[in-house]
Parts: C-alpha cells; structure tokens; sequence
C-alpha cells in the first residue's frame, strides 16, 4: 500500500490524476470479468496477431492498456 501511495503522488505532482482500474473492469473489455489469464492471453493473441504470450505480467499489461486506450467499454 505504501507503493502505490508514492506512485500516487508522484503522478498527483507531475499533472497526472492516477485513476484505480480494478481486474474485473478491464477482463470485462475482453471477455468476462472473471476470465483467467490464459483466456485474456488467447483473445490478445487472436486480436494482435501476436505470437504466443508468455502468462505473466505482460498479458495483463497489455490487456490493461487496451481496455484503457478503447474506454474501458
């Protein structure tokens, strides 16, 4: 908790309002709210043409990128 207090103020400081997008909000873009990881992988893989992901930090990454950058439908 005391992390993300920094990452907070440190985006607060510089012109940032650090915005809380929880799991189920951006699995929900892609599929359900309680998809795993390797369901989120599969679907980024299809949507991306991308080669197989490895089922780490990236797969959420990605998918948390995309869910903001199309509104968080």
């Amino acid at each position: 908790m005391q992390v993300l207090g920094v990452l907070n103020l440190v985006a607060y400081r510089h012109g940032c309002l650090p915005t809380m997008i929880y799991p189920a909000t951006w699995k929900s873009n892609l599929d359900t709210p309680k998809a795993q990881r390797e369901d989120i992988a599969a679907i980024l893989e299809h949507m991306f043409s991308l080669n197989p992901l490895k089922l780490d930090a990236q797969v959420d990454a990605i998918a948390i990128t995309y869910a903001a950058w199309s509104g968080l439908g």
